[in-house]
């Protein structure tokens, strides 16, 4: 290494080493999963991925999954990918064409946007279930440059807060 290089540089020529239990223990995943993971942006698919409406993936990481949708030729959301209802898996893979988003379980519907569509057996649940309750809330999505990202932990104003700071920092790429 060159000397100037060892004056100026703070980082030491040699490798830090890291402890093995970053690579092998649960108490750091899980951490990691919490601070990093259910934080960070996460590329899911590129949009030429569901070209159609309907055409959908599932998108697992650290123990969450998502269903990420194009609901209409110009529009893709990203759902949690369970029912609201019981928690049940809605997608175990993606597919083409659907048409809804139905709960294999107990049979609840949602249309395409998130609204509910089906309760089965309605009257039976009368007073227990609101049907705006069960609404589907999508995840906020960015689609920059013809990727499609979903952020777990994603809150709007935070990310309208945050893409705002980058515009008067200038550091918003184009």
């Amino acid at each position: 290494m060159p000397e100037v290089l060892r004056r100026e540089n703070p980082v030491s020529a040699m490798p830090n080493e890291i402890p093995i239990e970053r690579y092998t223990s649960r108490a750091f995943f899980d951490l990691e999963v919490e601070k990093v993971w259910k934080r960070v942006w996460q590329m899911a698919c590129r949009e030429e991925d569901i070209p159609n409406v309907g055409d959908n993936i599932v998108y697992d990481i650290a123990g969450m999954s998502f269903v990420v949708l194009r609901t209409r030729p110009d529009t893709i959301k990203a759902y949690v990918n369970a029912c609201l209802h019981r928690g049940r898996l809605l997608r175990e893979q993606g597919g083409c064409g659907l048409a809804e988003i139905r709960c294999p379980f107990h049979g609840f519907a949602w249309n395409l946007d998130g609204s509910l569509k089906h309760i089965p057996v309605p009257g039976a649940r009368r007073g227990i279930l609101h049907r705006q309750s069960l609404r589907r809330r999508p995840l906020r999505p960015e689609s920059p440059r013809y990727f499609f990202v979903a952020s777990a932990a994603w809150s709007a104003a935070a990310a309208d807060a945050r893409a705002d700071s980058q515009l008067r920092r200038g550091s918003a790429t184009q």
